[in-house]
């Protein structure tokens, strides 16, 4: 699907077809975002205007252009659509008459009604598989997983992350556990049969991490004679006990003053 630059601004927006120049008309409080529902509900062949899904299916999503007709603010949104729609008698249109959901509350039974619904899809292993297969796809792409991690990033910096700023209760934690017992173990667990692939260069990087960080944690050791003569310096207490043989939980013990000498020498840290 090919876009205009996109804006969080509420608006106006038309999907044109460039086979045929059928057109849809819509709305919505944020433009962006509405374009990347219609983008991934297209993908995954369940979007809800079945006239959309059937033309992508038939010339595929890059026949499409996103384009947006007029900024306008919430409260204008149904007549600017209308307006729309009767002029220009957008095709892909399901109804010819505009609507929102926009400050619609749902009654406990409707939610309890979706909330069974769902419950019902997601027992269903067929669906379950391929919501499985769709994200395992997703995150093996890198510039899929580098995407979400930038996006959640910016929303992050600017406090728009769900969780900002919020806790867990144990009690919901207890219940989330309680809900993943025995369900990753097996073929259950998404890693399951697949083989972890990793290049000789992040391999590489990985080493140079590990050997910087241990390099860190090092504690660097002097050696002297029982007379206080300086003999030799080494760049850990584990490596002054390869090279001498000397327990290096002793050597620790000396340099931190509870024994006074191990091994006939007297041990002492270096300053980096």
């Amino acid at each position: 699907m090919r876009r205009t630059k996109l804006t969080s601004s509420s608006g106006i927006y038309k999907i044109q077809s460039t086979v045929n120049s059928k057109i849809y008309i819509g709305s919505s409080v944020n433009l962006k975002r509405r374009m990347h529902e219609h983008l991934s509900s297209l993908k995954k062949k369940d979007h809800g205007n079945r006239y959309m899904q059937r033309h992508i299916n038939k010339y595929g999503l890059k026949d499409l252009r996103f384009s947006i007709i007029e900024f306008c603010t919430k409260e204008k949104l149904i007549e600017r659509e209308q307006y729309y729609i009767n002029t220009l008698n957008p095709e892909f249109n399901l109804c010819s008459n505009a609507k929102s959901v926009l400050g619609t509350k749902h009654s406990k039974e409707s939610k309890q009604k979706s909330r069974e619904v769902a419950i019902l899809l997601m027992k269903d292993p067929d669906r379950r598989q391929n919501l499985r297969e769709a994200a395992i796809k997703q995150f093996a792409d890198p510039k899929q997983r580098k995407s979400r991690s930038d996006a959640m990033k910016i929303r992050s910096a600017k406090g728009e992350n769900p969780m900002s700023g919020k806790h867990h209760t144990e009690e919901s934690k207890r219940k989330m556990r309680e809900a993943l017992k025995g369900k990753r173990k097996g073929k259950n667990n998404p890693m399951y049969g697949r083989k972890r692939i990793v290049s000789e260069e992040t391999r590489q990087k990985l080493r140079e991490s590990s050997r910087i960080a241990n390099m860190k944690r090092c504690k660097p050791v002097k050696q002297y004679d029982l007379n206080g003569t300086y003999i030799i310096a080494y760049p850990s207490q584990s490596e002054a006990g390869r090279q001498t043989g000397i327990n290096p939980n002793n050597i620790s013990s000396c340099v931190s003053g509870r024994l006074k000498t191990t091994g006939g020498f007297i041990w002492k840290r270096a300053i980096k």
